[in-house]
């Protein structure tokens, strides 16, 4: 008999599947473009027309795999997430970038960007949604 299946824990805390991943999560471009939540427009469009959204930054990975279990425990909680790679340069590592979003009202992007940061120890970062 070997061990069970990988992720058969219980449901329990926030992001407990990722709880080791999480040892790795930075952002290390933290305020690069954040938005600030108490500055988020109700306008639906901004001022060239396209439609105002946003997305929270809740970890940069090295490594694939952690991206991809961050973003399927965030599925699994109920939240629209996504990763994507930043290719980096002579400076940086390529990141996986994950996400959650895009969100278009203003107030449940707060929100969303409230709670996740809570669960992150205030690591979460909330950005303009560019497609």
């Amino acid at each position: 008999g070997g061990a069970g299946p990988v992720g058969s824990r219980g449901t329990g805390a926030p992001f407990e599947a990722a709880e080791t991943a999480l040892r790795w999560l930075f952002n290390h471009d933290a305020n690069a473009e954040a938005v600030d939540p108490a500055d988020l427009t109700a306008k639906f469009v901004n001022d060239s027309g396209m439609p105002n959204a946003w997305v929270v930054q809740v970890g940069s990975f090295a490594l694939l795999d952690d991206a991809a279990t961050l973003n399927q425990d965030l599925t699994n909680q109920g939240y629209e997430s996504y990763f994507r790679l930043t290719p980096g340069d002579a400076d940086n590592p390529n990141l996986y970038k994950v996400y959650v979003g895009p969100i278009i009202n203003s107030d449940e992007a707060r929100d969303t960007f409230s709670r996740l940061n809570q669960q992150l120890d205030n690591r979460a970062i909330l950005l303009r949604f560019e497609p």
